[in-house]
């Protein structure tokens, strides 16, 4: 997970360096509906979203870990990390 993380965050910083050389001072929401290059913005969209999955199965993982920890008791937890992915 560590290796697609990373990877995500390099083109992310790619993508918002090619979004930014699009913006010429407009703003996000104008530089998006404006743009001539939907791949300039798509590929930032696509890697935000990407990252935000990575944080969400990682916060999920530590509140089944947490759990585990304090009620050791339950053997098995439903949440069901593997969707998240």
């Amino acid at each position: 997970m560590a290796g697609s993380s990373w990877s995500a965050c390099v083109t992310w910083y790619l993508g918002w360096k090619a979004f930014a050389k699009e913006q010429r001072g407009r703003g996000i929401l104008e530089t998006i509906l404006h743009s001539k290059d939907p791949t300039s913005f798509s590929v930032l969209l696509e890697d935000t979203a990407a990252l935000t999955g990575h944080d969400v199965r990682a916060a999920v993982k530590r509140i089944k870990a947490g759990i585990q920890e304090k009620y050791p008791r339950i053997r098995r937890i439903s949440f069901d990390t593997t969707t998240l992915g």
